[in-house]
């Protein structure tokens, strides 16, 4: 069966071996929206990264910089899927921060999505945690070591 033909007015068809890379080319530009924060741009979701020895500076810093970033994606017409969109605090294992984080997403309209703080997060497949102990990792790993060798075995 065919697929009927249609006119694409914005967007890439879903399956297109050419989607990946046109996807890419298409959102290159985005870490120009903020010389702020640093991007790590991957074939289908970016990773954003801010940093500061102030945490009020840096929730401060976070909060302007994803603005700006929201305000490109409207004008590029792409959607920021806020289910998959959190953050993390990287700190010292020792240090106790008392700060409240209001981390959020602000629309044109100036409505806000609050962004949900994560303990540990999976970067380019590795569990990252936000005192970078990798017990996550570690733990996960063993996880799988010991299913593995059960069915080895």
């Amino acid at each position: 069966m065919e697929s009927s033909k249609q006119t694409i007015k914005c967007g890439i068809p879903q399956g297109s071996s050419l989607g990946p890379l046109l996807f890419l080319l298409y959102i290159n530009d985005i870490p120009n929206c903020s010389d702020k924060l640093s991007f790590r741009i991957f074939a289908d979701y970016n990773n954003i990264f801010a940093s500061s020895s102030n945490t009020v500076e840096l929730q401060s810093l976070i909060n302007q910089a994803l603005s700006k970033v929201k305000e490109w994606c409207d004008l590029n017409k792409l959607t920021i899927n806020l289910t998959k969109t959190n953050y993390m605090i990287i700190k010292s294992p020792k240090r106790k921060t008392n700060i409240i984080w209001d981390v959020k997403l602000t629309n044109n309209d100036g409505s806000a999505y609050g962004l949900e703080k994560r303990t540990y997060i999976k970067y380019l497949g590795i569990l990252i945690d936000d005192t970078l102990s990798w017990k996550h990792q570690v733990s996960y790993l063993c996880i799988r070591i010991s299913r593995n060798t059960g069915i080895i075995g």
